[in-house]
């Protein structure tokens, strides 16, 4: 038995899979590709199989990860092939490689967040001005309950771009089990500062671990 971890994108159609369904969906596939997956002992076996850090709905990622066990005599290219073949054309294959780091080591995410409007201008000066800001409240829903978080202590970076045909802001937050923000939460205090009312398109771009190095 040895682990592989298997990189891919999530785009197109596939962003508005939930977490489960793309779980069961990436499961399937592998049935399908004939891939001789390592299945846990005990009353209810199921296939091993686990997400480095599963996507918001409606987000696109584009250096997505899951891990897989194995058995027998079969070589990561033909993995690779075989689930490509398998999968659906919005969740395409990028590389099947050796794991690394553990997904716990995932201390951060970098994203982009593509915003059409008709005055990038104007829309790239209220941004910019509201980061100049010192405290950024909006309101979070943690395990608690509801809370007032400033989330301007945590945006690690943030630039921002204008396009032809609105802005782009890239940004790195905190991500993983101990501490996620989620960067909607950008938008919302958008909301709250200068009425912000468009639709963003966000995009996963990276991970990264507590040294900014990329995850592997």
């Amino acid at each position: 038995m040895r682990s592989v971890r298997v990189w891919f994108q999530k785009i197109g159609a596939a962003r508005y899979i939930s977490h489960l369904d793309l779980s069961r969906c990436v499961a399937r596939a592998a049935q399908r590709a004939k891939i001789p997956l390592w299945y846990t002992k005990g009353f209810n076996t199921h296939a091993y199989l686990t997400f480095a850090l599963p996507l918001s709905l409606g987000f696109y990622g584009l250096r997505e990860s899951f891990d897989f066990r194995i058995e027998g005599d079969i070589s990561n290219e033909e993995i690779k092939e075989r689930l490509k073949k398998a999968l659906p054309r919005d969740l395409p294959i990028l590389d099947v490689t050796e794991p690394v780091m553990k997904s716990s080591a995932i201390t951060f995410a970098s994203y982009e967040m593509k915003i059409d409007c008709d005055n990038p201008d104007e829309l790239s000066r209220q941004f910019q001005d509201m980061m100049k800001k010192e405290h950024l409240i909006v309101p979070k829903n943690t395990k608690s309950g509801w809370i007032d978080l400033d989330i301007r202590p945590e945006i690690q970076k943030l630039s921002i771009k204008e396009t032809e045909t609105g802005i782009l802001i890239d940004v790195l937050l905190p991500a993983g089990n101990q501490f996620n923000l989620n960067p909607s939460l950008i938008l919302t205090c958008a909301e709250k500062e200068f009425s912000f009312s468009k639709q963003a398109e966000i995009v996963r771009t990276e991970l990264y671990d507590n040294s900014f190095k990329k995850f592997v």
